[in-house]
């Protein structure tokens, strides 16, 4: 074997070691059971783990360079999570509407799981919410962050959804739950107060277009 060639060897290697300690630090074999990645995976001749290591390098450098931060950010804070929710709401269609077969407990046990697994992503878009709410003043205070601040981000809600870290349910249990338990009935009388103001407006708005219109109707139907 010429020297190229073993330098060319020990060059994949050493980053292949480097990536397999970047998927494990990121626990990025969670994702590996994830059919549509695992084809794509398959096709480039890949693992799942080494293939997202991949994405996210590339995802990085496109931030740094403030290459389509924003759509960026969108894939992992909203498109991802929402395929995942899409996916869970189908098993709980499926399950609900399944005929109970063979032993209880294993029943009772798979339908606890589903649910889990919905209030998991229902709790998310919760905290997704008053995130998406706090953005524009954050951005603002942030600005000096630049480039970095699209990373933290990204970071911030990958470390919401990732199944290891499983951050949404820790910032609604220690940070939102609490307030949103002290202040729901405010926030329920706010919206009813909106919703009724809106409606007003709608049909005060709408009241003297629906009279013309009623009226040329008539007139109209009078004259045939």
């Amino acid at each position: 074997v010429s020297t190229q060639s073993t330098w060319g060897i020990l060059k994949r290697n050493t980053m292949s070691r480097y990536v397999d300690l970047i998927a494990r630090k990121l626990h990025l074999n969670e994702f590996e059971n994830i059919e549509p990645l695992k084809k794509v995976a398959t096709r480039l001749g890949t693992s799942v783990a080494h293939l997202l290591v991949g994405i996210l390098g590339i995802i990085t450098v496109g931030i740094l360079f403030r290459f389509g931060e924003t759509l960026v950010v969108s894939v992992a804070g909203f498109f991802y999570p929402a395929f995942m929710s899409y996916k869970t709401v189908e098993k709980v269609l499926v399950e609900l509407g399944a005929t109970p077969t063979g032993n209880a407990v294993e029943t009772k046990e798979r339908h606890m799981k589903i649910m889990m697994e919905a209030r998991e992503w229902l709790t998310y878009w919760v905290v997704y919410a008053v995130a998406a709410i706090c953005d524009p003043v954050l951005t603002i205070l942030l600005f000096w962050l630049g480039p970095m601040l699209g990373i933290l981000k990204m970071a911030f809600y990958v470390f919401l959804f990732h199944p290891k870290t499983k951050g949404a349910q820790w910032v609604y249990e220690n940070v939102l739950r609490s307030y949103l338990q002290q202040y729901e009935k405010r926030i329920d009388d706010a919206i009813t107060n909106l919703s009724t103001e809106l409606d007003q407006k709608v049909v005060q708005a709408a009241a003297p277009q629906a009279k013309k219109y009623g009226v040329e109707f008539m007139k109209s139907s009078i004259s045939k």
